[in-house]
């Protein structure tokens, strides 16, 4: 359970690194081309997001392990339909420099695939490790 709340620290840190960072590059005059003017709705979104999927991932890893596998592949399912949802809602509601907001939502959404990727993999690593000591006990 302590692993838990760390990542979930760990989300709240990369969030809040994120939202810093599209702040610093909005108000430099020479780089807030590169800032849509909603990646800060953008952070948002994703981090509210990914951390529903990382319950989802934590409730996977305490499940069976032949069931795992079908529901690690449901929360990246998951995470690219809302990401899509959103994406497709803001184009509808017309959302000007569409080009900038795709680059900023594809950066921000590649992050946090990379932040799940590390924790999947950080999680495998203490299941194996579980498991071979299981298995030698035998």
């Amino acid at each position: 359970m302590k692993n838990v709340f760390i990542q979930s620290f760990k989300l709240l840190i990369m969030a809040a690194v994120q939202l810093a960072i599209v702040f610093l590059l909005s108000q430099n005059e020479k780089l807030s081309f590169l800032i849509h003017e909603s990646a800060y709705m953008m952070v948002g979104f994703l981090a509210i997001s990914m951390f529903l999927i990382h319950l989802l991932n934590i409730k996977a890893f305490k499940s069976d392990t032949y069931e795992r596998g079908g529901q690690l592949f449901a929360a990246i399912t998951t995470r690219l339909l809302l990401s899509m949802s959103f994406v497709l809602v803001m184009a509808y509601l017309g959302i000007e420099d569409k080009l900038t907001f795709i680059f900023n939502f594809f950066v921000l959404y590649l992050s946090y695939m990379l932040f799940e990727i590390i924790t999947i993999m950080s999680n495998l690593r203490e299941i194996s490790a579980g498991t071979d000591k299981a298995s030698k006990n035998d």
